[in-house]
């Protein structure tokens, strides 16, 4: 982007805040209404700031930039996690969009997914399983691991992970259009 390499900025943040210092320092402070040549409305020129050269940092790789995207945007801008499985994400004829928009019951569904959250909780038995949200490009939507499978999967079951699930759609609090959309997870593999 025009402000350059994001991690020669976050390298160099003290100089770039040293920088600001000294220039709004240096600055002349005039009231809009002063005599002289600093007013808005007298002749005065502006100090043209010195120019600053920042060293070359190392890059920030491309899952750094959109975490710190979504972070403190809440966003994704330069691309998305499932990006770098397109050749998966073309063999998917499904997407949570077209999943929320069909809402057939027991419907069986493959799709790749990021996990954005991990909810694990205790059964009643004490078996661990989770509720999770999972997104892919079009849509977020809430899923759920049973105990089963989130015993052999717990170590993948994490935040930003891609998966590629296999689960069964599931409509909560009534059918129809009113009811919540959810995906019941039988099976996943790692992207």
């Amino acid at each position: 982007d025009q402000l350059g390499e994001r991690g020669s900025l976050l390298e160099n943040i003290e100089t770039l805040l040293s920088y600001h210092r000294e220039a709004t320092a240096e600055a002349p402070q005039d009231s809009l209404f002063s005599a002289g040549g600093g007013s808005a409305f007298g002749g005065g020129g502006f100090l043209a700031p010195a120019t600053l050269t920042l060293p070359i940092g190392k890059p920030v790789s491309l899952t750094e930039k959109l975490n710190w995207e979504k972070e403190l945007l809440g966003i994704y801008v330069s691309g998305h996690p499932l990006d770098a499985h397109t050749a998966i994400i073309k063999k998917s004829v499904l997407t949570i969009a077209k999943i929320k928009e069909e809402r057939q019951q027991g419907m069986l569904v493959i799709l790749p997914v990021l996990v954005t959250l991990v909810r694990s909780v205790l059964t009643k038995s004490g078996e661990k399983m989770a509720f999770l949200t999972v997104e892919d490009t079009t849509d977020s939507i809430e899923a759920v691991v049973f105990p089963k499978l989130f015993k052999t999967h717990t170590s993948t079951i994490v935040p930003g992970a891609c998966l590629l699930a296999k689960a069964k759609v599931s409509i909560r609090n009534g059918s129809g259009r009113g009811g919540e959309v959810s995906l019941a997870i039988e099976e996943l593999k790692p992207l």
